[in-house]
């Protein structure tokens, strides 16, 4: 199991490969657990650069449903999501655990 989660992780972060298969690699990286997982996804997510909306959408959503799977959430990173990615997490969040979803909406309006 280790050598396909490198593998997804791998073609993630590919900048080259195509962008189908980032997003493929994104949506089966939901599937698996562990902080290189959570890292790659945080990284493609939060990449600026090299990166389409659609897959980084698909990272949020992964970030989400592995969160959610675990019961385990990182409100520091949900914070560093903008976007798409964003979006796909809190929607996920808000409908599956409406409690994260509220404390991470009142932690970011108490610092603005």
């Amino acid at each position: 199991m280790e050598s396909k989660v490198k593998q997804l992780i791998n073609v993630l972060l590919d900048v080259m490969a195509r962008e189908d298969e980032r997003d493929d690699a994104a949506i089966d990286l939901g599937n698996f657990e562990g902080d290189e997982v959570i890292q790659a996804l945080c990284t493609v997510a939060t990449d600026v650069s090299s990166c389409s909306e659609m897959v980084k959408g698909s990272c949020g959503e992964s970030l989400a449903l592995i969160w959610i799977r675990t019961g385990e959430i990182n409100f520091k990173l949900l914070s560093q999501l903008e976007g798409t990615a964003l979006d796909e997490a809190i929607g996920l969040i808000k409908e599956r655990r409406t409690d994260w979803y509220l404390e991470f909406y009142r932690s970011t309006n108490e610092e603005r």
